[in-house]
């Protein structure tokens, strides 16, 4: 335990940067204005040069596809960010810290008019997604997470439904869940922290500084609510070990995860 406890000592000081580094939603870098030709999701844009645009520190419901029907509000983000475009107000990128991501979509800002509002704020306080945050994409996240605070405050849009219990994990993909500790393990590079009867958390020790006194809290009986890209560890047929849990939720950043009791 010695190692993990020096990083959780060591992490307060980095929390606190990150903290006060967070509060603005408003771009800091250079920005480009863009055209834009369709919107693919309320979360992903298709530029007039053929680049994609995902959207920083939001998801939006995922239509549907593949016999899966569309997420709840998918279609009313999607509607939403059409008809904000269409205004005709300026179309301004920043890209991202770490600005391509798996599918070589451009990770960026994005904001609108002359006011520069950031359309991921937007649509957080309409209740049209929720906050993410994958470091080192990190900047603004406390804005971010403001934004979606009013708009669950108001159980607007995604917030008349969320959040999700396990029981109903079906398949991989994005999911804001709450259930409770059942254990928590060390092993290999990480802290990992069952929840539950069937989900399993992993905090890797590479990330662990963004989590003070993250042991001393993770209790047996303690309620959390997560969020993130769920991981179906027998896809394709794959065979799971002894002990280990079919679904498994990496947790990277703070504002994925929090403590409700």
């Amino acid at each position: 335990m010695g190692v993990w406890k020096k990083a959780l000592v060591a992490s307060a000081f980095f929390i606190a940067w990150n903290l006060a580094q967070a509060q603005s939603c408003g771009p800091e870098g250079t920005l480009e204005r863009v055209e834009w030709q369709r919107v693919f999701d309320g979360d992903t844009l298709l530029l007039r040069d053929g680049r994609r645009v995902r959207l920083v520190g939001v998801n939006t419901p995922e239509l549907g596809r593949d016999g899966r029907s569309d997420g709840v509000g998918a279609r009313a983000a999607k509607a939403f960010v059409e008809q904000r475009l269409r205004g005709g107000e300026p179309l301004l990128i920043e890209p991202a810290e770490q600005p391509r991501d798996r599918y070589g979509r451009l990770l960026a800002r994005v904001y609108l008019g002359q006011e520069r509002r950031s359309l991921s704020e937007l649509l957080l306080e309409q209740g049209l997604g929720v906050l993410v945050v994958v470091p080192p994409n990190e900047r603004g996240w406390g804005c971010l997470a403001q934004a979606e605070a009013r708009a669950r405050a108001r159980r607007l849009g995604v917030w008349r439904s969320l959040p999700s219990s396990l029981s109903g994990l079906t398949h991989s993909g994005f999911y804001l869940l709450e259930g409770r500790v059942t254990g928590v393990n060390e092993g290999g590079d990480a802290l990992w922290v069952a929840l539950g009867e069937r989900l399993v958390l992993r905090f890797s020790r590479h990330d662990l500084a963004r989590f003070p006194a993250l042991e001393r809290r993770l209790l047996k009986g303690q309620r959390l609510e997560v969020r993130g890209w769920v991981i179906d560890r027998q896809a394709r047929g794959g065979k799971l070990k002894p002990g280990h849990r079919r679904w498994m939720l990496p947790v990277r950043h703070p504002a994925m995860v929090r403590f409700i009791d």
